[in-house]
């Protein structure tokens, strides 16, 4: 009997993402809605053979795993998974030191505009002319700082999110998926997200997910153990 791969493990044997290897399964004329698992119909799959026969068309060299080996021990598991914390672990504090460089970029920058305010350049007097002795002159207060909030254009207000988006903070917390674990998916490109500037709920969102996201999140964290599954599960394209 021929072995049957997931989506997802055929993305990732074909080294490619969600979004590419739907489109190859529509050039390949494969229908995505017609390769449900009887057991399990919240599963996608595709066989051996369908698999072998993409691969070839795009010169892909395909590395099958084999059947007859044996599991991975528990410890095995476990460095994998010490591995991805430190890997995620490593991300986040990239991305903290990012921040505190461009905030201490922005802060030189304001100093520096401060300071350039207060030079005052005064033409000399002829040489001819007499010259009266100059007024002491009172110090100027510096100028109050303005935050990054309020150097924006006043009057401007964020539209409210369409309702076709999800705003990303939501729907991870609905589907218990760690920070981490979305923040490396992000770094990775395995989600394709939508940024913008939109109001929800009276908060305000910048990152969102539209129906492709939503279905590349759930086909990337569903086999998860703590995964929480809604309504809308699989969120089929």
């Amino acid at each position: 009997m021929s072995r049957r791969y997931n989506f997802g493990q055929s993305a990732d044997l074909l080294r490619t993402n969600p979004k590419t290897f739907l489109k190859w399964l529509a050039e390949d004329g494969i229908d995505a809605s017609k390769q449900r698992d009887r057991a399990d119909p919240r599963q996608k799959y595709i066989t051996e053979e369908q698999l072998i026969q993409m691969a070839k068309q795009r010169e892909i060299e395909l590395h099958l795993p084999d059947p007859d080996r044996k599991p991975e021990s528990s410890a095995t598991r476990l460095l994998a998974a010490v591995n991805e914390r430190f890997a995620a672990l490593e991300l986040q504090m990239t991305h903290r030191f990012d921040r505190m460089e461009a905030q201490l970029q922005t802060f030189m920058a304001d100093v520096r505009r401060d300071l350039e305010s207060q030079v005052k350049v005064t033409p000399s007097p002829p040489e001819y002319a007499p010259v009266a002795p100059p007024k002491p002159e009172r110090p100027k207060p510096l100028p109050a700082r303005t935050s990054k909030k309020s150097r924006t254009k006043k009057g401007t207000k964020a539209k409210a999110l369409p309702k076709a988006l999800v705003p990303l903070a939501l729907f991870k917390s609905e589907h218990k998926v760690s920070d981490k674990a979305v923040e490396y998916a992000l770094e990775k490109r395995k989600i394709t997200v939508e940024r913008g500037r939109w109001t929800y709920n009276n908060r305000n969102v910048m990152v969102a997910l539209g129906k492709l996201g939503q279905h590349e999140f759930y086909a990337l964290f569903h086999e998860r153990e703590k995964f929480q599954r809604c309504e809308q599960c699989p969120h089929e394209l």
